[in-house]
């Protein structure tokens, strides 16, 4: 007997399994959740949205899965289709490769414009590719996490879930909706949890004043670009609470120390003078491109000496801001957040203090209101300057490179209302 089972049942029961590992985590002390868990919930929403975008496509037209379509593949597809009957070109006996979860999104973004809030669809996507990310690793690699930041991952992802797929596709929710009961009441208490994560953070910090949070930065600015791309992250051998974001820098914005292009031989040069100055306190360089490969290195021991005066200013940025709220019984909150000018200032060639300034406030903004933002002070150190040399022959070509690691400490306090009182 024949059967066949197209790519929406399977989408919907990929993605209720998926959703039942995280109810079951979610469920948990974090201490208690275990790593194998959290990588089947990665794998196994990562599939049921791989299968529903894919569903959502093939109803518009199939054969725009295929991921290198040519006029050989389409014409054996046709006769296969013609003198063998099946539901779909995916039955057929011609090998067929399709595009990837992350590709599909992108297709579905280009063919299907979404009527649904910016803020909202920029929530999703943020969090749908830090998932495509964090499955790519387990599936190729080793799945090497801090568990509860993938899950509170997934928490973002289905916080937008129900408005995006609802407008993407309401055939596929629905269904999803049809095989459990209490998934549209749960996706909506999710979406509430989230939402009012930014309401609490403001609160706290009107209560007991600033939080402080610390975050590496890393400045990448290659040769044949005209901007400086921003990266905030954590090492991940810390779990410290911080801010996990992407930035695009232009160049007018970067002025002094932050302006210079170095070959490897000037950020040489410039490590000599260090040592020179600072004797066998000098950090050692890190002549390695782990962060450009996805991998973030080491901190040196100590800071450097900038050597120059300069100043960068980081327009917006995007991405979650992980804090720990030491004086509640729930401590970490996590919010999705957007970053506005962040300005880094180091004062004099050898001060290695810089002064940051700059403000947050909440990604999501629902209703006429627009939530209250959160200003930011604090200091900047920075950790290590690079010039990485350039392979025109490297598949693909590897671009000279300038890589800056600052580190920053940041105190988040509420911007005063008019009318009220200064604590």
């Amino acid at each position: 007997m024949t059967s066949h089972v197209p790519f929406s049942h399977e989408a919907t029961e990929e993605f209720l399994a998926g959703f039942g590992f995280y109810r079951k985590l979610a469920a948990l002390e974090p201490d208690k959740r275990d790593a194998l868990s959290v990588a089947r919930c990665v794998r196994t929403l990562y599939l049921g949205l791989e299968k529903g975008f894919k569903a959502t496509v093939a109803a518009v037209d199939p054969y725009l899965l295929i991921s290198k379509p040519d006029h050989q593949l389409l014409t054996q597809l046709r006769r296969d289709m013609i003198g063998r009957p099946v539901p779909s070109i995916f039955c057929s006996r011609q090998p067929v490769d399709t595009l990837n979860m992350y590709q599909t999104w992108r297709l579905l973004r280009d063919i299907h414009p979404l009527d649904i809030d910016g803020s909202v669809l920029a929530d999703f996507e943020r969090a749908l590719d830090r998932l495509a990310q964090i499955r790519h690793r387990a599936q190729h690699g080793e799945f090497y996490e801090d568990l509860n930041d993938v899950l509170a991952l997934v928490e973002q992802l289905l916080a937008r879930f129900r408005e995006v797929v609802g407008a993407l596709d309401p055939g596929w929710l629905q269904g999803l909706y049809a095989r459990n009961g209490q998934l549209e009441s749960l996706l909506k208490a999710i979406e509430q949890q989230i939402d009012g994560a930014w309401q609490v953070l403001i609160d706290y910090i009107t209560k007991h004043g600033p939080v402080t949070i610390r975050s590496p930065l890393y400045l990448v600015q290659k040769s044949d670009s005209d901007s400086i791309e921003a990266l905030f992250g954590q090492s991940p051998l810390t779990q410290d609470c911080g801010f996990i974001g992407h930035g695009i820098i232009a160049d007018r914005d970067a002025h002094g120390l932050f302006a210079l292009f170095l070959s490897p031989e000037e950020s040489w040069t410039r490590h000599q003078a260090r040592e020179s100055m600072a004797g066998s306190e000098a950090a050692k360089p890190l002549f390695q491109a782990g962060l450009l490969a996805g991998l973030v290195p080491p901190l040196p021991p100590k800071p450097l000496i900038p050597l120059d005066p300069g100043h960068i200013t980081i327009r917006t940025a995007t991405g979650w801001l992980s804090v720990d709220l030491e004086k509640l019984s729930a401590r970490i909150l996590i919010s999705s957040v957007l970053l506005f000018d962040l300005l880094i200032v180091f004062p004099g060639p050898h001060q290695k203090e810089g002064r940051v300034t700059g403000h947050i406030e909440s990604a999501v903004k629902r209703g006429p209101v627009t939530p209250r933002p959160v200003n930011i002070h604090g200091t900047a150190y920075m950790l290590d300057e690079l010039g990485i040399e350039g392979d025109p022959n490297a598949t693909p070509p590897k671009i000279p490179t300038t890589l800056r690691q600052l580190q920053l400490s940041l105190d988040l306090t509420t911007a005063q209302q008019p009318g009220e009182e200064t604590r």
